[in-house]
């Protein structure tokens, strides 16, 4: 891999398996997200747009976010066939940082969905290289048996 200019070798030193349970719940889980680049091009043109009426920007972001949640199943061939539901509770932080020689928005922010995600999943732009990292915050008290999907985890 080549950071800055210099090449830089990595490697494994560990690989574990964990199953996690991910659906969609009649409950809300918790989560924070950590610089968050949810802003292509044509969203942040919107975004910006949008600038006088905060509740248009919220609701572009929470649609933002369904559709990050939704690559995210996409990537572990899971299909989703009930609605997702996204609430952004908190937008804790908004920086301008690197990503691809650009300065780039990226936001932090605490939101609340009924999907279950699995701690510590990526997502938005810039997963690869550590934006975008999301945390459980607080679980619902959940008493149901759901088959489990198989994802790994590095």
């Amino acid at each position: 891999m080549s950071l800055a200019g210099k090449k830089i070798n990595f490697e494994i030193e560990d690989v574990n398996l964990h199953y996690y349970q991910v659906q969609i719940w009649d409950k809300l889980f918790h989560y924070s997200l950590h610089n968050w680049l949810a802003l292509n091009q044509k969203h942040h043109a919107r975004f910006q747009e949008l600038e006088g009426d905060k509740a248009a920007q919220m609701d572009l972001l929470q649609s933002i976010l369904i559709g990050n949640i939704l690559a995210f199943a996409k990537g572990i061939n899971w299909r989703i066939e009930k609605k997702i539901i996204v609430k952004i509770d908190q937008i804790k932080s908004v920086k301008f940082l690197p990503f691809k020689q650009k300065k780039i928005m990226a936001l932090s922010i605490n939101f609340q969905s009924n999907v279950s995600l699995p701690n510590l999943i990526g997502l938005g732009k810039g997963v690869s290289v550590g934006f975008g990292i999301v945390k459980l915050e607080k679980k619902p008290n959940l008493n149901t048996k759901k088959t489990m999907t198989k994802i790994n985890e590095l």
